[in-house]
């Protein structure tokens, strides 16, 4: 049967979100004071995360519906899904992250297990660059402030690239990433910089997956700021993946793209890429977690892509024991919130 995230997340719930952010506020603020935050970035050098940033941007589009994603109740519904169940964090907006820290505290207050205890809380910066814009690759610094990242004791940021070699905007980006790279040396965070080169088509910017353009875009991410001490890089998976890995000695999570037709040439493609080089140390994937082929469960899809991480699985023993995650623990918030 399709995941039906009514039947894991209680509407009465998602509801006092808004209740919280008229009449309580501060509770943010608490939630992030509270939380545990782990004690290092990763435990085994590798990372899953889920990508949560999409909808500021203007990307809404998920598995042949154009605005999935822009249906807040079904997109947190499915991050808490994961975050309860797998995975080793979020990255997210702050209206995303504001609202996990809201409704985790509302779990914790109605006597229920924190989600987002030891869990990584990643902020995603330059969403400027909104989708179909004219200023599209002019991708300021528009979501958290320097303030909000220690206010809410993120454990990281991430920060978008993309560059199109004939469009001037790219090198103001280029600028604005570098800027702010500085200055998050300064706070000692780790940076993870999704870096894509990138060409207008009909629809838009689209990826470019030429070698040659990945190759280049990789020397160019690792130089940027003022240290590549805490910086990891996040790229898609190419043709000869490997080669894109020789192009740098900093660790490289895959990024999904859009959602999949089918489970397992996604699992084919993340094991293969784990095996591109040393240095691919995991994913952050959002469309194909959040809303995965065929309707699947995202704590499935979730639990596969943890085997494939972390414990180093091929992609078809890890789709055998999606089963093991599927269906799992569904009711336990509509317990808590009977």
């Amino acid at each position: 049967m399709a995941f039906q995230t009514s039947a894991f997340f209680p509407v009465p719930l998602y509801r006092q979100i808004t209740e919280v952010r008229v009449g309580k506020p501060e509770m943010i603020v608490n939630a992030a004071e509270r939380r545990a935050r782990p004690d290092e970035l990763t435990y085994d050098g590798k990372l899953a995360l889920i990508a949560a940033d999409h909808p500021a941007r203007g990307v809404t589009a998920a598995g042949g519906d154009p605005i999935a994603m822009g249906n807040r109740y079904e997109f947190l519904g499915r991050a808490i899904r994961v975050l309860s169940t797998e995975f080793d964090g979020v990255m997210g907006t702050v209206d995303v992250i504001e609202e996990l820290l809201i409704l985790d505290q509302l779990v914790v207050d109605a006597g229920g297990e924190s989600f987002l205890d030891d869990t990584l809380l990643i902020g995603s910066l330059n969403r400027g660059g909104v989708a179909g814009a004219v200023w599209e690759l002019d991708d300021r610094l528009t979501s958290f402030g320097l303030d909000s990242l220690s206010r809410l004791r993120l454990d990281g940021v991430k920060l978008t690239l993309r560059l199109d070699w004939q469009d001037a905007a790219s090198g103001r980006t280029l600028d604005y990433v570098a800027q702010m790279m500085e200055e998050l040396d300064r706070m000692n965070l780790p940076i993870f910089l999704e870096a894509l080169p990138v060409r207008k088509g009909e629809k838009g910017y689209e990826l470019s997956p030429s070698l040659e353009d990945m190759v280049k875009t990789i020397g160019i991410a690792s130089a940027l700021g003022a240290s590549s001490a805490n910086l990891w890089l996040k790229a898609p998976v190419v043709e000869n993946f490997a080669r894109v890995a020789d192009a740098t000695t900093l660790p490289l999570l895959m990024l999904g793209g859009a959602t999949q037709a089918e489970i397992l040439p996604l699992l084919e493609m993340f094991a293969q890429g784990m095996k591109a080089g040393a240095n691919v140390r995991g994913v952050m994937a959002g469309r194909n977690v959040l809303f995965p082929p065929a309707g699947e469960d995202p704590a499935a899809i979730a639990h596969a892509l943890d085997r494939i991480v972390h414990d180093g699985a091929d992609a078809r023993a890890a789709w055998a024991t999606m089963n093991e995650a599927r269906g799992t623990e569904i009711d336990w918030l509509m317990n808590l919130f009977k």
